[in-house]
């Protein structure tokens, strides 16, 4: 056993959108071993890995025989907009020789937050008045109305 498992790159970056659907397949990672038979034989684990001060284990599955990673529940891009994780390739061989490589996941957003009025406010739950003056002329600036959206980039544009 004088090979340790190569993966063909040292990190890979995997896109997904936010709102996914839980137990989906997200990546596969796949690595190399030259030995043959027992020796070639190649295991898949996460190393030491949290996402959120939580282990990895609580959002990820990783299928040890083909390096398969599962989603165990859905992001929000609004609370995680990216994360790494380290996979490990591990031979049968005696003694087990190893490698790993990075998994960058960048989350995308979806337009999934409607936006938010945030003037005038509402004043115990009614709708906001404004008091115009008789004298106003056409033209007049009756109120500024101001929103925001929790989406990000093009799905935060707001149109009046």
């Amino acid at each position: 056993n004088d090979n340790a498992p190569r993966f063909s790159e040292s990190s890979y970056n995997v896109y997904v959108m936010e709102n996914n659907a839980p137990g989906a397949s997200m990546f596969a990672v796949t690595a190399q071993d030259l030995d043959l038979e027992q020796n070639s034989y190649i295991s898949y684990s996460f190393v030491g890995n949290y996402i959120q001060n939580l282990p990895v284990s609580t959002y990820l599955t990783i299928n040890s025989m083909n390096g398969t990673i599962n989603l165990l529940r859905y992001f929000d891009y609004e609370e995680l907009k990216q994360f790494q994780i380290l996979v490990l390739a591990r031979d049968a061989g005696l003694p087990p020789l190893s490698s790993s490589a990075t998994v960058n996941v960048i989350i995308l957003d979806q337009n999934d937050n409607s936006p938010v009025i945030v003037s005038p406010s509402e004043q115990s739950g009614s709708a906001a008045e404004e008091i115009v003056p008789r004298s106003a002329r056409q033209g007049y600036l009756v109120t500024k109305i101001m929103a925001t959206d929790e989406d990000s980039g093009q799905n935060a544009r707001i149109f009046y």
